[in-house]
């Protein structure tokens, strides 16, 4: 580690003093890197004088957001010199403030250091843990690229990591929305909290509530049958499972999914299904057309808005015994018949 502290400290007028910002903007790209290694490394800051109560990461930070362009630009070249000097040895402290420092200046070359000292430099310690949950948001603030993909996919299987790769990856490709789902209702099948937060997270950046019933189309084909029912019950939890939902989503999608739900999900959890959807305003009723056949039928009422919408699911034929054993036993059968102006219901 290198002793900043025996460095000549510079002098300063008040007028440095008055104006940090004016006496930063004047320094050369080295006397600049000096300045920010010993403010980080020996907390001297001055001209810049920090409140004790203050962070020196963010308070640094927001004086040299407010420069011109150039001193920004200058920065964003300096943090990654600074991130590759850090050693293991030097405070924690320090490189969670260049992480900070280089998160709020949008210095995305430090891209490479930063996943160089996740995967390579920091321990399992609980301080490293803190550090490389750090330092993958920091990433994914960068975005997520071809280059990072990877390294999000890696530490997507760790709990202390999970959320926050997962974010990363479906903002950069919506497909690991779906891909990966089953991976996080797995990990985080211990922690209700956290996986209603994930869900809640991914459903706030979506674009528009037919995305998630794309996204469950896409996972309802792969998905293993047996975990079916948890991520339904995840997403219903999550409050984002609901009649609204699938009304204000396509027609054909919403019969996907309905369909998708009772073909793939295992008998022994069909009942369950059925118990948990009716609450949020979704029902499937088994019905008999007047020519003998019969059809699965989705009712999905949003009882805020009133509104109601029916759709026909599958025929009976087409789902298994076991299936249809299920069905019956959680559906309440109604009667149907054909008039001239279409079909009705009847009591």
């Amino acid at each position: 580690m290198t002793d900043y502290s025996k460095r000549n400290n510079p002098k300063f007028s008040q007028h440095d003093f008055d104006n940090p910002l004016t006496w930063l903007e004047s320094l050369s790209q080295e006397d600049l890197r000096d300045w920010l290694r010993r403010a980080l490394w020996v907390r001297i800051t001055l001209p810049l004088i920090i409140p004790p109560a203050s962070r020196i990461a963010v308070e640094i930070s927001t004086t040299l957001k407010k420069g011109s362009a150039k001193l920004k630009s200058t920065v964003r070249e300096i943090v990654p010199v600074l991130l590759r000097e850090w050693g293991r040895d030097d405070p924690k402290a320090v490189l969670d403030d260049l992480l900070i420092i280089s998160g709020r200046l949008r210095a995305a070359s430090s891209e490479a250091s930063i996943a160089d000292i996740i995967t390579r430099r920091l321990g399992d310690s609980e301080d490293a843990v803190q550090l490389r949950q750090r330092g993958l948001s920091v990433l994914s603030g960068f975005g997520c690229s071809e280059r990072t993909a990877p390294l999000f996919e890696q530490y997507l299987k760790n709990v202390e990591y999970a959320a926050i790769s997962y974010r990363a990856l479906y903002r950069y490709d919506l497909k690991y929305a779906e891909t990966r789902l089953q991976d996080i209702v797995s990990i985080f099948q211990d922690s209700p909290d956290e996986l209603d937060m994930v869900v809640r997270t991914l459903f706030r950046d979506l674009q528009s509530p037919s995305q998630l019933v794309d996204i469950l189309v896409e996972y309802l084909r792969e998905a293993e049958p047996r975990s079916i029912l948890d991520v339904v019950e995840a997403l219903r939890c999550a409050g984002v499972f609901n009649a609204e939902l699938f009304i204000r989503a396509k027609p054909t999608h919403r019969i996907k999914v309905f369909r998708l739900l009772l073909e793939r999900c295992p008998p022994s959890d069909l009942q369950q299904l059925l118990l948990r959807l009716k609450p949020v305003g979704i029902s499937f009723y088994s019905l008999r057309q007047r020519d003998g056949t019969e059809l699965i039928q989705a009712i999905s009422y949003d009882s805020l808005s009133e509104q109601r919408i029916s759709d026909s699911i599958v025929s009976t034929h087409e789902l298994s015994e076991e299936v249809m054993e299920a069905f019956v036993i959680g559906s309440e059968p109604l009667a149907w018949v054909e008039t001239i102006s279409g079909n009705e219901w009847v009591n």
